[in-house]
């Protein structure tokens, strides 16, 4: 609650940090900082975005703004992080539109939601299982628990493999929009909001439709104000 841009700024400037690891809205914010030029751009070279990840454009504009850096999208939850991650090594497109590979360790693959698993390309949702998950929730009875008898977390994102192993999100299974009976990702529209110049960041979410059943609705910043 007490965060503010130009606090981080002056810690940065003092400690001469290098690496950091934040959500992609407070890289944004601090990209609008005063002296962000002088006392940030130098000094940061390594940034990882956790939290959920930003989308193509809006890494394209970090990494133009912090003009020494390298941006890293990690994929993840509090009840398993990380589970996967791109390299600094990895090509500009790779870090922008996926959340990279699966970690040593990790075994992530895309659910059909009938207990088998789809291939690569095909989008459902990411399940994942490994050393590095929690054993369950606390007094939460096993039916409801959301790591099924095989040991899969079922994470509730939805996504899909490349050919190279690489994970791309989908969106979640809950934020499904569904209009007339037509399934529709918001993660999608918010990419298209994004490649717009004065957008900043745009979040899309369903609301009752008298007809449709749910309508499409987008919040949007603009950076112009």
């Amino acid at each position: 609650a007490n965060y503010r841009p130009e606090t981080l700024v002056r810690v940065i400037d003092a400690h001469r940090i290098s690496d950091m690891a934040t959500v992609g809205a407070v890289y944004m914010g601090l990209a609008e900082a005063e002296n962000f030029e002088e006392n940030v751009v130098p000094n940061l070279h390594l940034y990882m975005i956790a939290g959920g990840m930003s989308t193509p454009v809006q890494m394209m504009r970090l990494e133009l703004q912090y003009a020494n850096a390298t941006f890293i999208n990690m994929y993840g939850q509090s009840e398993a992080a990380p589970l996967t991650m791109v390299r600094p090594s990895d090509l500009v497109e790779k870090r922008a539109q996926t959340v990279g590979k699966a970690l040593e360790g990790m075994d992530i693959r895309i659910s059909d939601g009938k207990g088998g698993f789809l291939p690569q390309g095909e989008i459902g949702e990411v399940v994942a299982r490994g050393g590095n998950l929690m054993n369950g929730y606390d007094k939460l009875p096993r039916e409801k628990q959301p790591i099924d008898e095989n040991g899969w977390l079922h994470t509730g994102d939805l996504g899909c493999f490349d050919e190279e192993g690489y994970l791309y999100l989908a969106g979640r299974i809950k934020d499904v929009i569904i209009r007339g009976g037509e399934n529709i990702s918001p993660s999608e529209i918010e990419s298209a909001l994004n490649r717009i110049d004065n957008i900043r960041e745009a979040k899309v979410m369903g609301a009752p439709h008298p007809i449709y059943g749910e309508s499409v609705e987008a919040c949007v910043t603009m950076t112009d104000g």
